[in-house]
């Protein structure tokens, strides 16, 4: 049984443990998957392969199995970035985190903290009044 790297234990879609490398080196020959493969980090798109991670449940406490839609695997060690949304609110994050930002044309793609602009508008962040993300600042 492979050993997880990095504290995360990935299941493929029949519940066997799988090997971060493995999975990245067989899906990353996938058309379409590959996302990102830079200097920094290499990143695949899980989504719908019914790989799955151990993640907690909050309310209760115990562990549940989440599905994963993203795997990432940096290179070396990144610069910390401070982001600042339009409502004032600053975070700190790795230069290669990977936000899903809308286009003006309302199409969503992945883009690196290291290439945020100002005007962009992340989403996943809506609020209950429909009013849309943070805007980058």
């Amino acid at each position: 049984m492979p050993v997880p790297k990095a504290g995360i234990t990935l299941y493929d879609g029949t519940g066997n443990r799988r090997d971060l490398d493995e999975v990245i080196a067989e899906v990353r020959q996938l058309p379409g998957r590959l996302v990102v493969d830079d200097d920094l980090s290499v990143v695949v798109d899980l989504a719908g392969l019914g790989f799955q991670t151990t993640s907690m449940d909050w309310k209760s406490g115990k562990l549940k199995r989440a599905d994963v839609s993203l795997l990432h695997k940096r290179k070396r060690k990144a610069k910390i970035l401070r982001i600042t949304v339009a409502a004032g609110v600053a975070v700190d994050v790795a230069e290669d985190t990977l936000f899903h930002v809308r286009d003006v044309g309302g199409a969503i793609r992945h883009v690196r903290a290291d290439m945020l602009k100002p005007g962009m508008e992340i989403i996943g962040a809506d609020r209950d009044d429909g009013t849309p993300g943070f805007i980058i600042y």
